[in-house]
């Protein structure tokens, strides 16, 4: 504690901000259900920009996590256009492994899986 500030000028001079970040957040009601198959759920996120590109160009990666085992697959993209595609190797690579269908794909809902190309697909 700094000696020249009292400890009761210091409580009285909480910001905000600081007071919502200390608020207690309620657990979450229901059991946590985790895929009981390989591929049952995958859970998929793009990265980037990176504020310096690869050697060969990249700026972006997209994730793809299976549940089930925690296993991680990462592949670097030059944008973001490049995810179906990525996502159609995964699937086809990730299905062919494990003998098994992906039965969910999830995402945080952004455009890159939101679009033309992926509905089509």
């Amino acid at each position: 504690m700094i000696e020249s500030i009292k400890h009761n000028e210091m409580e009285k001079e909480i910001c905000g901000t600081c007071a919502i970040g200390r608020q207690h957040r309620e657990a979450m009601t229901g059991p946590l259900e985790k895929a009981v198959e390989l591929l049952e759920v995958v859970h998929s996120d793009i990265g980037g920009p990176m504020q310096v590109n690869t050697i060969s160009g990249e700026r972006y990666f997209i994730t793809f996590i299976d549940e089930r085992s925690g296993r991680i697959a990462i592949t670097l993209l030059k944008s973001k256009n490049e995810a179906r595609g990525t996502f159609q190797a995964y699937k086809m690579r990730a299905e062919k492994e494990a003998g098994k269908e992906i039965r969910a794909f999830k995402t945080d809902g952004g455009g890159e899986y939101i679009n033309h190309q992926f509905k089509s697909y």
